[in-house]
This record gives C-alpha cells, structure tokens and sequence, in this order.
C-alpha cells in the first residue's frame, strides 16, 4: 500500500501506530514477519527522496518526501537502537540480520545526513559494560571501529552485516 499509494498511506492514521509497533518487536525471530518489516522500513525512507520511481503523480511528490522525512526523523533514532539492540543483545538469526544490514545501507544512503548522528545516539544507548559495570564488553576503539564502517559511504549491505557480526559477537 505504502508503494501503491504513499500520498494517501502517509496521511493516514495506521502509518504511525504500525511504524511504532515494529520498534519494541525488532528482536522478534519470526523471519517473515521481519522480512515484512524490514521491506516496509525500505520503502519508506525511500520516499525521503526525490528521485523516487514509486511516486507516480509528480505533484504529490513535495508532500510526499514532507511526510516520509517526518515519519523518519520521529521514528528512525529509536527505530535504529532497537535494531542495533536486536542484533547485539537479543541475537537475531543471520537472515533477519542480513535484511536489517540492508536497512540500514539504505538509511545512510537516503538520509545521508542524519545518520551519523542518530548511530551516535544508537550506540550511547547500548551497554558497554557487563551489568554490574565491572566488566568492560565493548572498547572504546571498537566501538569506534563499529560507527567508522558503518557510517563510510561505500559501505555496501554484506559489510554491514560483518560488522554486525562482529559486533554482536562482543557481547557474547
């Protein structure tokens, strides 16, 4: 519906409860439904750009990429630290994790410009320490390793989720 319509999806009532129900449920290890997710999360910051082919009436296209970059900038800071969260904490299978790497290249692509700053966010919000505090899971120089590669401009979907990888196997 988001692709066959947006103008009319975007203005609806359901755009946003949906958008806030995939956030607490990221983690969910049902791959079909996070497939789904997923493929909704892309096609809507697609649309945050103007050279969208999904748009077919041109004179909706203002409106369009007004209400898509809305939606983002409120929901996407949140959205990308239950993602990360997902991945690093809750160990979703590698086939979930591939489609959010996906995501995600597509999240620095079209939103080029906040990206670095909601990862930034992301990854304060993420432990790095034990419970405790004792036990130091992430360093600092990987950490920063983690937002470089993820924040490169031609880093492409497989290397993201290597680094996901990688990433998530510090907090095992």
């Amino acid at each position: 519906l988001l692709q066959r319509c947006p103008l009319d999806y975007l203005k609806s009532s359901v755009i946003r409860p949906i958008i806030e129900q995939i956030i607490p449920n990221c983690h969910l290890e049902h791959r079909d439904a996070s497939s789904s997710m997923m493929a909704f999360l892309q096609t809507l910051v697609k649309l945050t750009s103007n050279k969208n082919k999904e748009i077919k009436n041109k004179y909706e296209l203002p409106e369009v990429l007004s209400l898509s970059t809305s939606l983002c900038e409120t929901y996407f800071p949140s959205l990308l630290t239950a993602l990360i969260r997902a991945i690093a904490i809750h160990r979703v299978p590698s086939s979930i994790r591939l489609s959010i790497s996906e995501f995600v290249c597509d999240l620095k692509t079209y939103m080029s410009e906040k990206f670095p700053q909601w990862l930034q966010t992301s990854l304060a919000e993420i432990p790095r320490t034990s419970k405790n505090g004792l036990v130091e899971i992430v360093t600092s120089k990987q950490h920063e390793q983690f937002y470089t590669v993820l924040c490169e401009s031609d880093t492409q979907p497989s290397a993201i989720d290597y680094e996901f990888e990688t990433f998530a196997k510090l907090y095992r």
